[in-house]
């Protein structure tokens, strides 16, 4: 059995996945993730929040779980290794978020070559907390 991971009641404000984060706050490369797991890959892993490399605490997507949720071979066996726990995986979720990785993709995407004010302000504060540096 492998450890608990954390999960968020809600959605970290700069998650991809939800329709309220500005669009391209993040790298293309982590908008290009997300719709893979419309198709249940990559390795069947579970996403991760991006806010954990700050916080040093293995934690879920919260964005991830609820739009996914037990449709995702990924979810159905972290809650069999004991990673999450059903409860976590149903919790209702009360921000908007996009339908798929495909869709939350596009919408990043679309403010990556010209981020907007908000994004900005976004990127300088995940920036602060050492989110999303390269080493």
């Amino acid at each position: 059995m492998s450890a608990p991971l954390a999960c968020p009641p809600t959605p970290c404000g700069s998650c991809p996945l939800r329709r309220d984060t500005p669009p391209g706050i993040w790298h293309p490369s982590e908008y290009a993730k997300l719709p893979l797991y419309d198709d249940q890959a990559p390795e069947f892993a579970v996403f991760h929040c991006h806010q954990e490399n700050a916080t040093g605490v293995p934690t879920v997507c919260k964005g991830w779980l609820a739009v996914f949720g037990f449709e995702a071979i990924a979810v159905r066996l972290a809650v069999s290794r004991g990673e999450l726990t059903v409860e976590q995986v149903e919790a209702p979720c009360k921000v908007e978020l996009y339908a798929s990785g495909a869709e939350a993709c596009a919408a990043g995407l679309a403010g990556v070559n010209q981020p907007g004010e908000k994004a900005q302000r976004a990127i300088a504060r995940l920036t602060a907390k050492g989110i999303g540096i390269e080493s």
